[in-house]
């Protein structure tokens, strides 16, 4: 594990916790472990948008000793007219990983609804993808790795009727693929240890697809601990959420684009109308 995504954080500071537990560690499960410690650094969002009673933060963990550089993160911004694009605003993380660089776009999208009653809100969201994609591609010339990935709340390949949705061939026209194996599902529970659905997904550019070593997965094991609580005992798991995970070569770049030397607070994206 080198750079870690999060979306869905109830604390603004969950994230420097962690970050502060890896680096000094005083729990025994932490402090045992044999493999590579690493140095890790994070990068946590503003207010991203609301999550039941408070608000929801994104965040960016990454370890420094595997060569990895976090050069700019921010969330997307809001148009000064029309209506906000996204009910959370996607974190956009501009990284370099020794020779390989890239930007990463860390979203949660809308959610269905129990009756699916906002599927069609969804596919609102999921249609805007795309535009961020293009603003960025329009601030980077040459860019070629842009990588999507978090909770995008639906399967990547279902269509629903009587609705139409045309679900992410919006995404799939543009060259980009989801690079998880295909079928296996991403939610967990202490009733369903397997999961039933598929709402997690790393989507790549046919560019970074060719420094992909063919290696991603989700991870199942290790999800619950006997602190949190599972109805009236304990044991739950962490998240309904499993991590989700993909791997890269970093040893090459192939596009022309040089992102190391930008500004930590030159970059921001809007997406709608603006001025």
């Amino acid at each position: 594990m080198s750079f870690v995504a999060f979306q869905e954080l109830a604390e603004a500071n969950a994230l420097e916790i962690i970050c502060e537990e890896l680096n000094n560690p005083t729990l025994p499960n932490v402090k045992n472990w044999q493999g590579h410690k690493g140095v890790w650094k994070v990068s946590a969002s503003r207010a991203a948008g609301w999550m039941y009673q408070s608000m929801e933060y994104n965040g960016f963990l990454y370890d420094t000793s595997q060569g990895i550089e976090l050069i700019n993160s921010t969330l997307l911004e809001k148009p000064k007219k029309g209506p906000k694009q996204f009910a959370r605003r996607p974190f956009i993380g501009v990284l370099k990983m020794k020779k390989f660089d890239c930007i990463v776009v860390s979203v949660h999208l809308k959610a269905t609804g129990l009756s699916n009653e906002d599927l069609s809100r969804l596919q609102e969201e999921i249609d805007k993808v795309p535009m961020i994609v293009e603003a960025i591609e329009d601030h980077f010339p040459g860019e070629k790795d842009i990588i999507l990935l978090g909770d995008f709340n639906y399967h990547p390949k279902k269509k629903v009727k009587p609705i139409t949705i045309t679900n992410f061939d919006v995404l799939r026209k543009k060259g980009y693929t989801n690079c998880l194996p295909d079928g296996e599902f991403t939610n967990i529970s202490n009733n369903n240890s397997k999961g039933s659905k598929i709402y997690d997904h790393i989507w790549l550019t046919k560019d970074t697809a060719q420094v992909y070593t063919g290696r991603s997965g989700v991870i199942r094991d290790g999800l619950t601990s006997p602190w949190i609580p599972n109805g009236w005992g304990w044991g739950g798991v962490v998240s309904d959420h499993c991590p989700v995970w993909t791997e890269l070569y970093n040893g090459k770049d192939l596009d022309k684009a040089d992102l190391s030397g930008i500004s930590s607070d030159a970059v921001k994206f809007t997406v709608g109308v603006d001025g």
